[in-house]
């Protein structure tokens, strides 16, 4: 990983949160929705750790796990897992996209795939 990707996600990671607008919730209490204006959690910087990267040609992707707490939950610790995807560009990088979440998955009683998407960043 180069310094300046760790550099921009950690600067990603450190946006104030925006405001929660949920969009829907399964009987089981999963929710979804949209953050506007920020990231949807509070990170503890000094738990974010770089488990893996990987490479091909100018774009990478990278996953990342820190401690943090989600404001609309009031403000509850919870693991998170995020993988960004960063693309070299002329004057540096910049992120493309990125997905993820926290808390615990749920028990499955058979195999099953998380088909689940991010979103695409317009970030210089």
């Amino acid at each position: 990983m180069t310094d300046a990707a760790r550099e921009l996600i950690l600067a990603h990671l450190a946006r104030p949160a925006g405001r929660w607008e949920l969009a829907g919730q399964s009987s089981g209490g999963w929710q979804s929705g949209t953050y506007l204006g920020g990231s949807g959690f509070v990170p503890d910087m000094s738990t974010v750790r770089f488990l893996k990267s990987r490479h091909a040609g100018q774009r990478s992707a990278h996953f990342v796990t820190f401690d943090g707490t989600l404001p609309q939950h009031q403000d509850r610790k919870l693991l998170f897992g995020y993988i960004f995807a960063i693309e070299q560009t002329n004057d540096g990088c910049r992120i493309t996209g990125d997905a993820g979440g926290a808390g615990d998955a749920p028990v499955r009683s058979h195999p099953w795939v998380n088909l689940a998407g991010g979103h695409a960043n317009d970030q210089g």
